[in-house]
């Protein structure tokens, strides 16, 4: 997931992410944690543009990617939608 303000960006299913447990349900629940969500081809440039990247997956959750070419992604945005993704998991 890209993650650019409030908003997850994510490739459609037919360029190639996993129709994966976690993925579903992230862009399920993410208008409840108050997140846009687009399913959309991603660009090296949109990349680039982002506040955060993350990678999910159901063993791991959310993972935070730290750099991407030159660029460093902070990990503030990454960690509010992890906690909002542990919160709605908690039982």
């Amino acid at each position: 997931f890209l993650i650019q303000g409030k908003t997850l960006i994510t490739p459609p299913l037919q360029a190639g992410p996993v129709k994966g447990v976690m993925r579903r349900y992230i862009l399920d629940q993410a208008k409840a944690w108050g997140y846009e969500v687009k399913e959309e081809v991603m660009m090296p440039f949109e990349i680039m543009k982002s506040d955060a990247v993350v990678l999910c997956n159901v063993i791991q959750g959310l993972q935070w990617v730290k750099q991407y070419k030159k660029k460093s992604f902070d990990s503030a945005a990454a960690e509010a939608l992890m906690e909002a993704l542990n919160e709605s998991l908690k039982v």
